[in-house]
């Protein structure tokens, strides 16, 4: 009995293990020089690029490429803004949720959903957190390409379509801390993130499938 309960439960890691899905990244974003602004009325925190902002949408699944915005190019197109809304501050923490947008030459946007948790580090304000419904959105020529101004465009057309997750990499801005009751305004925010594929609910149900045939099982050999 023993050894047929061992084999049970081997055999059900093993269904679960080859379910799991990849969570290879399928492509990283990241923008320096950002205007970074904080109300503190209102908790609304912004930040969005200005003529000197440099960034880049880097395709990590082949085929590899890199969509590359630079400084003083803007006047061709192009746009990036996070919005958030800072809450439960506190003296060395604060939450944040919100939104970012990415826009290409001809329209193409990518966007998603952020949320998580605001530090004080040294005379900078840092953030970690996670991306959500994160989704392309082929607004432009129609190509299925994310188009920047020089080395210009990446395919967003990958083995899993959106919505996609992602981890922030970094979100950081120089100013005074979100509690001390001061607005602020910056030119030094820098803005990274890598975005995975949505985990998939096979392995979930696999998972749970597995366990009630052990169960079933294991009644029978009990």
């Amino acid at each position: 009995m023993r050894r047929k309960t061992l084999l049970l439960f081997i055999c059900f890691g093993a269904l679960c293990f080859n379910a799991a899905p990849a969570t290879a990244n399928l492509f990283d974003f990241q923008f320096g020089s950002l205007d970074s602004s904080f109300t503190y009325a209102t908790g609304a925190f912004n930040a969005s690029k200005n003529a000197l902002t440099m960034g880049s949408v880097t395709r990590l699944e082949a085929p590899v490429g890199v969509a590359v915005f630079m400084p003083y190019s803007w006047g061709i197109g192009g746009d990036f803004s996070i919005s958030m809304a800072i809450t439960d501050i506190g003296a060395t923490s604060a939450d944040g949720a919100g939104t970012f947008n990415i826009t290409d030459i001809v329209g193409d946007t990518i966007t998603g959903g952020i949320e998580g948790v605001w530090g004080r580090e040294g005379s900078s304000n840092s953030f970690a957190g996670t991306l959500s419904n994160v989704i392309f959105t082929d607004n432009g020529d129609k190509d299925g390409n994310f188009d920047a101004h020089f080395v210009n465009s990446v395919s967003m057309s990958f083995a899993q379509p959106s919505p996609w997750l992602g981890s922030f990499v970094e979100l950081s801005t120089t100013g005074v801390w979100f509690g001390d009751g001061i607005d602020y305004t910056t030119n030094s925010g820098s803005a990274g993130a890598s975005i995975v594929p949505v985990p998939a609910p096979v392995a979930v149900l696999l998972g749970i499938l597995g366990l009630s045939v052990a169960g079933i099982k294991l009644r029978k050999f009990a």
